[in-house]
């Protein structure tokens, strides 16, 4: 799935989702998630679009789905990558 275009971390957009995109870059400053610090992100982790809508359906579809810790199929992989960019699901408190 290395190859599928939404497989490596777009980031937050810079214009809308700051907080989110300097969390990130606090996180990766602390020794967090070095697959991600390994990974070029010239640009700071700004997608330059709305991801966090993404991310929720992309949770939304891991909450729901039946896995065993963490080991997902090829096509729970996909559904996951595939997770629509908008706000089918409701923000969190």
């Amino acid at each position: 799935m290395a190859e599928h275009y939404a497989s490596s971390f777009s980031g937050f957009d810079g214009n809308n989702e700051g907080e989110y995109m300097g969390f990130t870059t606090f996180l990766i400053k602390m020794g967090r998630y070095k697959e991600i610090a390994d990974a070029d992100h010239g640009d700071n982790y700004n997608s330059h679009c709305p991801m966090v809508p993404k991310y929720r359906n992309m949770a939304s579809i891991w909450n729901t789905s039946e896995h065993e810790l963490g080991v997902l199929t090829k096509e729970q992989v996909v559904q996951l990558l595939a997770a629509p960019n908008s706000s089918s699901v409701p923000e969190q408190p």
